[in-house]
């Protein structure tokens, strides 16, 4: 992972703390403690330094970066030196952190969790948890996976809305727990790129503390343990990752993170289903790389006209050829019949989910998808036919783990 020794500093008041890891960092080959600060001492030159970061400026260990920040969180101001280390590592001025703390409270222990830290270790540290954890920043363990084991590829659905009200989310949540109701029971994780207003914590009955915004802006810290600690598991069967909940925080994510996000999702389900909304400044590079796009319509003159310009632009830009068309709200008898709407956008529609209000109202009133409250009703069967498209790839589930907040969880559950 590195090819010099890593620079790790130290940021550690318990004096006693502080000697064990210093001692254990001289023990062990690869590592040399900096004692240069982190930031200038002055807001002038401090701020400077944060403008240069937001322009993406090269760091270095001369002009402040390391590679290792290790921080012990203390009683007396907890949250606020949990923001200086999330400040310090977004702006890429330590590559990876961990901490350590006497204090074991469930807040705080979930507030440590949402900055996405390789490492946690409450006091008393124990030696060979801090080892074992330095050997993993090292790349000495990753050594162990061998390039021939089978890895999971799990197939990525695009669900996109011709535009706003015809039941995206809707579509989208269904198809995911009819597609975790199957036979086999493939592994589903269902992701709303919906940056602003998403509405699938209010359908799945879900407080989420996590969302996918935050992972992207931590993607240096992905591993298997860490998103599976910030997905949450749904009684359908499948794992959410839901939007933002806030409306005036700025979000910037690269289009590299996004995709890296949903690649290394890849390895660990076997469908992400992901409801774009109508989100292309987020979803771009997912539509690119996605197996199937649904597109959602209904049968009126505007999505139609939508959906032409759509699958005209989908050609033109060479985003995917496996675009399939799902008509929500069908109704034998509308104004644009199926068959005038498919000569219009000269495409096929792949399913039609029957208009049922009432159920549909229900299901959402209750927080439930229709595998579980609508089992039996038309509008489920075709769920479930609409899910029957995508037959899973069997493949070799990966061995789940990376202890690194193993001692974090453990308190969690205690």
């Amino acid at each position: 992972m590195y090819d010099k020794n890593i620079s790790v500093k130290l940021e550690i008041k318990n004096q006693k703390v502080r000697e064990e890891i210093e001692e254990i960092l001289i023990s062990l080959k690869g590592f040399q403690i900096s004692h240069k600060p982190l930031l200038p001492p002055d807001n002038e030159s401090r701020n400077l330094l944060l403008q240069k970061l937001v322009k993406k400026s090269p760091m270095t260990q001369e002009n402040g970066y390391c590679d290792l920040l290790i921080s012990e969180i203390g009683e007396d101001n907890p949250k606020e030196e949990l923001h200086m280390v999330s400040t310090l590592h977004t702006y890429g001025i330590v590559r990876e952190v961990f901490l350590t703390s006497s204090i074991t409270s469930q807040e705080i222990l979930i507030e440590i969790l949402k900055i996405g830290v390789r490492g946690f270790f409450p006091q008393p540290i124990n030696r060979d948890e801090i080892v074992a954890a330095l050997m993993k920043i090292k790349g000495i363990k990753g050594q162990e996976k061998t390039e021939t084991a089978p890895v999971k590829k799990g197939k990525i659905l695009c669900v996109f809305g011709c535009k706003g009200g015809v039941g995206t989310t809707t579509v989208a949540v269904n198809l995911a727990a009819s597609l975790a109701g199957q036979e086999n029971a493939p592994s589903v994780v269902l992701v709303d790129m919906n940056r602003f207003l998403g509405e699938m914590p209010l359908m799945l009955n879900i407080e989420p503390l996590f969302d996918w915004v935050r992972v992207a802006r931590n993607i240096s810290r992905l591993d298997e343990l860490y998103l599976l600690s910030v997905l949450i598991k749904h009684p359908s069967g499948i794992s959410v990752l839901p939007a933002p909940a806030d409306l005036t925080e700025d979000h910037p994510v690269s289009s590299q993170s996004v995709e890296t996000l949903f690649k290394f999702m890849q390895t660990m389900f076997d469908y992400i289903v992901i409801d774009c909304g109508r989100n292309l400044v987020d979803t771009r590079a997912l539509l690119k790389i996605s197996d199937t796009v649904l597109l959602v319509s209904e049968l009126d003159l505007l999505c139609t006209v939508n959906l032409r310009k759509l699958l005209e632009g989908f050609r033109k830009y060479g985003y995917p050829l496996n675009t399939e068309i799902v008509v929500n709200r069908f109704q034998k008898y509308q104004d644009i019949s199926l068959t005038e709407f498919e000569e219009s956008v000269k495409k096929k529609a792949l399913c039609c989910i029957p208009n049922a209000y009432r159920v549909s109202m229900n299901a959402i009133n209750q927080g439930k998808p229709f595998p579980m409250m609508a089992q039996g009703t038309p509008i489920h069967k075709k769920f479930e036919e609409l899910a029957s498209f995508f037959p899973e790839k069997k493949a070799e589930k990966k061995e789940k783990g990376s202890f690194f907040l193993s001692s974090l969880f453990s308190q969690k559950k205690t």
